[in-house]
């Protein structure tokens, strides 16, 4: 599926397993009272292993995944030719929605674009 001129699409082709940062799957283990925690994986990726500054565009972030195998939590980083965008991720009720964009000012300063609503 090709991506429209300037929305975020990350190819699963151009994810790096070695280096870092680097994509894996960490599982998490249980509680301090035994219990199956809230969020069982963690999935960290990353399509650039070069510092920021020296790449034309990287994509990072952590997806949580909940006991059901759905996405709870996480957060993406996109660097495009020094233009950055944080977004997180989390779930209102059972829905996961955007709760906030950050970017960079001209002056290269974060400000939040978008926050979601309480």
């Amino acid at each position: 599926m090709l991506a429209k001129p300037g929305s975020i699409c990350i190819n699963p082709h151009e994810l790096i397993f070695s280096g870092n940062p680097c994509t894996y799957l960490e599982k998490e283990g249980s509680t301090k009272t035994g219990k199956v925690p809230k969020y069982i994986a963690t999935l960290h990726f990353a399509t650039s292993g070069t510092q920021v500054f020296e790449a034309d565009s990287q994509y990072n972030g952590e997806l949580c995944f909940m006991q059901d195998g759905t996405i709870g939590k996480g957060w993406i980083s996109c660097w495009e030719k020094r233009n950055h965008i944080s977004i997180k991720l989390g779930m209102k009720g059972s829905t996961l929605i955007i709760k906030s964009i950050k970017g960079l000012n001209k002056k290269q300063e974060s400000i939040t674009l978008f926050k979601d609503q309480p």
